[in-house]
């Protein structure tokens, strides 16, 4: 018989799991840790390799650039509407 069930070290995260990790490498990097840093945390804590660890880090600089972003087009709004 097939056991089609997955070993916890390969498990999957779920999209909560993954935007709880992201939001954890975005505050990482607002503190400011080092890619190095946040990969070995990451390792330690999710038990993730360099490669998830940079996909966590692209993630958290795109959340980084959009409320960047959206902080301008608020001023923006704020300066127009005095």
């Amino acid at each position: 018989m097939n056991n089609t069930k997955r070993k916890t070290e390969n498990y999957k995260s779920d999209s909560s799991v993954m935007l709880k990790r992201i939001n954890t490498v975005y505050l990482l990097k607002i503190q400011g840790f080092q890619r190095k840093d946040i990969i070995q945390y990451c390792a330690d804590n999710f038990k993730v390799g360099e490669r998830q660890t940079d996909k966590y880090i692209f993630d958290a600089n795109k959340m980084f650039k959009d409320n960047i972003d959206k902080h301008i087009d608020d001023k923006k709004f704020e300066i127009l509407n005095q």
